[in-house]
């Protein structure tokens, strides 16, 4: 059984790509032995991406235990879950070049974030990437984000495209789980300026202003206090209490509540690799209207499986909203679009089994 030194987040907190990472652990444990080393110490979503003193302190135990398993015996592969924000990044530098140090097994780098690009201007920092990602094999969700990671000039053993996927949702929702009179919306993801919520809200801002009926229920966590006291402020200001129902993240059976009662999903995201959420509401068949942005386009097959909008583009994702919500019969089609896709790609079936064949193509090389 080929032996695998696994270094990636695991819960806690939950998020997308923590829960990705453990349902794999559980699900592949008898092809491959793994040995794991959780990269991540935040408590809390919120957390995540920023610099603390307990982090740095955890920082030289992971690279303690990095070093203590490559002594202890060789790997077939070296799978690592790579951070592109800036503290994340930093870290998994210095992780990169301790593992390139003591070990000459396969490395393969999973590519889940955008923000490498943000690094352009710092010639320290593009250096260290392609010192620490030449002669390694990585993983990107999409062909059309090749950019991200080119732009350093790394040379890579070999690419592979690897799209997400999730369990199936049972039983999907079809048409006969609604009966609220009004339209209801959903927003589910963390609260912050690059996830769109501004450019959602002020969509909202515009359907109320053309007297759209809706309700939406923002859910997620806010990235800081300070966001939230400006989100709070819009929606005071532009008189939407009465039909924007703010909550925390939600989980397990509340939030299959919420997809189950709602008649769009909308991601309104600025910057995304790819967008777990998606896949959430297309395994509901709730309809699905994105931003154009990273592998969405993809996801959505171009607008046959769910509807695309310009990013940063407010009156542009209120156009689209205006025709949903007024169009009970193009919700019904475009959320049944959307299931058959993600039954025919982005089941989490579909992940496991592409990824299984990356590690033993991986395993299988010189």
């Amino acid at each position: 059984m080929p032996k695998v030194l696994f270094l990636t987040p695991l819960p806690p907190p939950i998020h997308g790509m923590s829960y990705l990472n453990d349902l794999l652990l559980k699900s592949l444990h008898t092809r491959f032995d793994f040995v794991t080393v959780k990269l991540n110490n935040s408590d809390a979503i919120n957390n995540i991406g920023r610099f603390r003193l307990g982090k740095l302190k955890y920082f030289f135990e992971i690279r303690r235990q990095i070093r203590s398993h490559l002594k202890a015996g060789s790997f077939d592969l070296i799978y690592f879950a790579v951070a592109s924000s800036e503290w994340g990044l930093y870290r998994d530098m210095l992780l990169l070049l301790t593992i390139r140090r003591n070990t000459k097994s396969n490395l393969l780098l999973h590519i889940r974030g955008r923000d490498f690009v943000d690094h352009k201007g710092n010639p320290v920092v593009t250096l260290f990437l392609k010192k620490t990602f030449s002669g390694t094999y990585v993983i990107q969700h999409s062909e059309k984000l090749r950019q991200d990671i080119d732009w350093f000039a790394a040379t890579y053993k070999k690419r592979y495209y690897l799209p997400n996927g999730i369990p199936v949702a049972s039983p999907p929702i079809g048409n006969s789980k609604r009966t609220s009179g009004s339209v209801n919306l959903l927003y589910l993801s963390m609260k912050f300026r690059d996830k769109g919520i501004y450019d959602l809200l002020n969509a909202l801002i515009i359907l109320r202003n053309n007297n759209v009926s809706f309700r939406l229920d923002f859910i997620g966590d806010y990235a800081s206090v300070e966001e939230e006291k400006k989100v709070k402020a819009v929606i005071d200001e532009n008189s939407l209490n009465d039909c924007v129902n703010d909550q925390a993240a939600t989980y397990g059976k509340a939030k299959d509540f919420l997809y189950r009662n709602t008649d769009i999903f909308i991601f309104p995201t600025r910057r995304e690799s790819f967008g777990n959420v998606i896949l959430e509401a297309m395994s509901y068949m709730v309809p699905v209207i994105a931003t154009d942005e990273g592998s969405i386009p993809e996801i959505l097959d171009n607008g046959n499986a769910g509807v695309l909008f310009q990013k940063q583009n407010p009156a542009d994702l209120a156009e689209k909203l205006i025709y949903l919500i007024g169009s009970e019969e193009k919700r019904k089609e475009i959320g049944q679009n959307g299931y058959r896709r993600f039954l025919s790609m982005y089941t989490f079936s579909h992940f496991e089994n592409n990824l299984t064949a990356i590690f033993s193509d991986v395993v299988g090389s010189k």
